[in-house]
């Protein structure tokens, strides 16, 4: 069924739909933060760990790549879904003509509006972030632990 958009019941439909995609969008950028929050303070935690250790201690820098790893995993998907969200936004509010078909949200819907992971991994946020995060690790490390990193 289609919508003309000239009924202004109808139109305040569409605006409560593109609020329902923009509240999505807002979580999946809370969660952004959360996950780089979650980084610093992990980072944070480790360094201080290391400095508290032996010198003679087992610890590597090798260890501060596996929370790493979870983090900027976990960062990249919720990028990704909300590069998602917002195609699927953009795309909604340049419709003239729609239908409560299209109001749905399921996985086609989703897995047409994905980026491909490797230009989410490559984008410029996450890896300003992560490799800042990682450069802030190897020279923490190496002035509290000296040169020999693993």
């Amino acid at each position: 069924m289609s919508i003309n958009l000239t009924d202004p019941d109808k139109v305040n439909i569409k605006i409560a739909y593109l609020g329902t995609l923009q509240n999505i969008i807002n979580r999946m950028a809370t969660f952004i933060i959360a996950m780089q929050t979650a980084s610093v303070t992990t980072l944070t935690a480790l360094i201080a760990y290391s400095a508290s250790e032996p010198i003679d201690s087992s610890f590597k820098l090798w260890m501060f790549l596996i929370p790493w790893i979870f983090f900027a995993g976990y960062h990249a998907y919720f990028l990704r879904l909300e590069r998602a969200f917002r195609t699927i936004y953009n795309n909604s509010s340049n419709q003239d003509d729609f239908s409560f078909s299209d109001m749905k949200i399921d996985k086609n819907k989703l897995n047409s509006a994905y980026e491909k992971w490797l230009s989410v991994i490559l984008s410029r946020p996450l890896l300003i972030f992560h490799l800042t995060l990682i450069v802030i690790a190897v020279v923490s490390f190496i002035k509290i632990r000296g040169i020999p990193c693993f």
